[in-house]
């Protein structure tokens, strides 16, 4: 691609208290802090199945964004990854501006691919997740 169009002019690289960040710039915009994501917690997968079941809170202005128009973005990370990933709705959680609860569950590997699908996407909203061990997921939203 040409300079300009579609790939960063150039990158740089920023390493921010303990936190390593990559600076993206390009001619349509400014610098974009891009972050590492965060090790994911220590769940047990069910012992039979393999079947993983990871809790996310997503920053409430960007759920929309996640679940796309129609359900065409969430779907889209649904066949990426081959995960099960959906919103847990909770009414007072939303009138409260609280964080969306975002579900994602299926072999350790889906569930893995979903969650780096999902950091990047929000990454490039300039936002994160917070993974929340499913013992501190609230039983109306489970």
């Amino acid at each position: 691609a040409p300079p300009g169009v579609g790939a960063p002019s150039r990158v740089l690289a920023a390493n921010a208290a303990s936190t390593a960040a990559t600076l993206s710039v390009d001619d349509y915009g400014p610098v974009v802090p891009r972050r590492e994501r965060p090790p994911l917690l220590k769940v047990p997968a069910l012992q039979a199945s393999g079947y993983l079941q990871r809790y996310l809170e997503i920053p409430r202005e960007v759920v929309g964004l996640i679940i796309g128009q129609g359900g065409k973005k969430i779907k889209e990370l649904c066949t990426e990854s081959g995960a099960k990933i959906q919103f847990r709705v909770n009414k007072t959680a939303e009138r409260e501006g609280r964080p969306g609860m975002l579900e994602v569950h299926g072999s350790q590997e889906n569930v893995d691919k979903a969650m780096h699908l999902i950091w990047d996407l929000l990454q490039l909203l300039g936002k994160e997740y917070n993974e929340v061990p499913s013992s501190s997921v609230p039983k109306s939203t489970k």
